[in-house]
């Protein structure tokens, strides 16, 4: 009789074992299925320009033109509003929701005078002049999305006039609505070689 009980006692105890070792695998299991810490929002999310990363980090120089052909040319001629569009951009880094913002652009003549001044871009590098560009005031990036495309405008008449030339300017973001700014790479210096473009 001392026996069956015995036996009894370890076929319990077995049971229990079991069922506690099922338990803990079963919640090795849940747990091995949560996202892993790459898919976590976490950290700050920054808004840059990435055409200002075009060098890879050494500079924030944006040279124009850049492309193969005219399908992956950074700008195109606008024949028709004789201008000549570079293509610029605004974009959402991090993990948090794709929520709408917008950023304010602006031109900075004195950065673009300073990188002139320089002497990194040759002597044949002169400043964009105000009266010949144009950029927008404000981007916005709509909800969902994590960038959006703008231009800088050139007068293609003006812009024929410095034949030889690499004009220069600075095109900078601002005043964030939502997320902050990559201090780094929130503005980009256009460089843009006239004689290279095809220009009509």
């Amino acid at each position: 009789m001392k026996r069956i009980f015995k036996r009894s006692m370890m076929m319990k105890l077995n049971i229990k074992q079991s069922l506690l070792m099922a338990a803990l695998l079963l919640a090795a299991v849940i747990v091995g299925c949560e996202k892993d810490d790459n898919h976590v929002a976490y950290g700050y999310t920054n808004i840059f320009m990435p055409q200002a990363t075009s060098t890879g980090g050494t500079t924030v120089n944006y040279l124009v033109p850049a492309g193969k052909d005219s399908a992956t040319y950074n700008y195109k001629v606008d024949a028709k509003n004789n201008k000549v569009n570079v293509m610029l951009g605004v974009e959402r880094a991090g993990l948090q929701s794709n929520d709408a913002f917008s950023v304010s652009v602006i031109s900075r003549a004195d950065t673009a005078a300073q990188v002139v001044a320089g002497g990194t871009l040759g002597n044949t590098a002169v400043v964009l002049p105000v009266d010949a560009h144009t950029i927008p005031a404000t981007v916005d990036v709509p909800d969902g999305a994590n960038q959006n495309t703008f231009y800088m405008s050139v007068d293609l008449a003006k812009l024929k006039t410095y034949t030889g030339k690499k004009l220069v300017a600075c095109v900078a973001l601002s005043n964030p609505t939502k997320y902050q700014l990559n201090s780094a790479i929130s503005k980009t210096v256009v460089v843009i070689d006239v004689s290279a473009l095809k220009l009509p």
